[in-house]
C-alpha cells in the first residue's frame, strides 16, 4: 500500500474545504502463495474523522501462466514467472526430460517477447530488462539447484547475443534520454548508467559520453556509482 499512498498524496488538491487525496485501486502481488491465502486483505486507515476499511485484492503468482501474462499484457510479471515453477526445482534438479520441459517454457518465452520486439510492443531494451531481471531472480529463489539455474541461463543468456547490441544499445541511451536528462532525476540516470554498464561491458565514462552528460557532470555521478 505504500505506492498508493505515495501516488494519493502525490495527486492530491486542494479544495475549497481543504486538501483533497484520493486512494488509487491496487493490488498486492504474492510472489509465493498457499491454499489458504486469501484474495483480498483488509486496509483500514484511521483518521481524526473516522475510520474506512476497503479491501486491496491479492494476485498470486501462481495462478498465471505464460498465456495469462501475455494476453492481459502483464509483462512485469515474467520476471516472476520462475516462482510457479519452484516446487518442481527437485524434479527438475533430477530429471532431464523435466528440465527440458522448464527450457522450453523459458524458449517460449523469449520468442513471444522477439514477436512483441518485432511488432513494436516492445523495444528490445526492455526485452533486454526483462531477461536480466529474470536471470537476478532465479539466481535468488534456485541458488541451490544447478542444474536448473543453469539451463535457464543457457535459453536466456544465448538469446542476448542474438539481438544486434547497437540496437539495444541505442534503446537503452535513448530510455536514459527519457527518464535521466530530460527529467533531471539523478536517481534514475544513476540507474541506466549502471545498466548499461553490466548490459554491455562498458566504463562509467564511455555510458555517460554515450549519453551527452557533460564531463563536468560526469565527476558528480563517478561518485554515486
Amino acid at each position: 500500500m505504500e505506492y498508493a499512498t505515495q501516488e494519493a498524496l502525490r495527486t492530491g488538491k486542494n479544495s475549497p474545504y481543504g486538501l483533497e487525496v484520493t486512494i488509487p485501486h491496487a493490488a498486492v502481488l504474492y510472489l509465493r502463495s498457499a491454499g489458504n491465502t486469501p484474495d483480498a486483505m483488509m486496509v483500514t486507515v484511521n483518521t481524526p474523522g473516522g475510520s474506512v476499511r476497503f479491501p486491496v485484492p491479492i494476485l498470486k503468482m501462481q495462478q498465471f501462466s505464460l498465456d495469462a501474462i501475455f494476453e492481459k499484457k502483464l509483462y512485469f510479471l515474467l520476471p516472476f514467472y520462475i516462482f510457479t515453477q519452484e516446487k518442481q526445482f527437485r524434479e527438475y534438479e533430477k530429471n532431464p526430460e523435466k528440465l527440458e520441459e522448464l527450457k522450453r517454457q523459458y524458449e517460449d518465452m523469449l520468442d513471444r517477447m522477439d514477436r512483441l520486439v518485432e511488432t513494436g510492443n516492445m523495444t528490445a531494451y526492455e526485452q533486454l530488462t526483462i531477461i536480466d531481471m529474470s536471470k537476478r531472480v532465479l539466481n535468488s529463489i534456485a541458488r541451490k539447484y544447478d542444474k536448473v539455474r543453469e539451463g535457464v541461463h543457457a535459453i536466456m543468456g544465448g538469446r542476448v547475443l542474438d539481438h544486434p547490441a547497437k540496437r539495444i544499445y541505442n534503446e537503452g541511451l535513448e530510455q536514459g534520454l527519457e527518464q535521466g536528462i530530460e527529467k533531471g532525476e539523478e536517481r534514475e540516470r544513476i540507474a541506466n548508467i549502471r545498466n548499461l554498464m553490466d548490459s554491455f561491458h562498458m566504463t562509467a565514462e564511455q555510458v555517460m559520453t554515450g549519453m551527452k552528460i557533460p564531463v563536468s557532470e560526469q565527476r558528480k555521478y563517478m561518485s554515486m556509482l
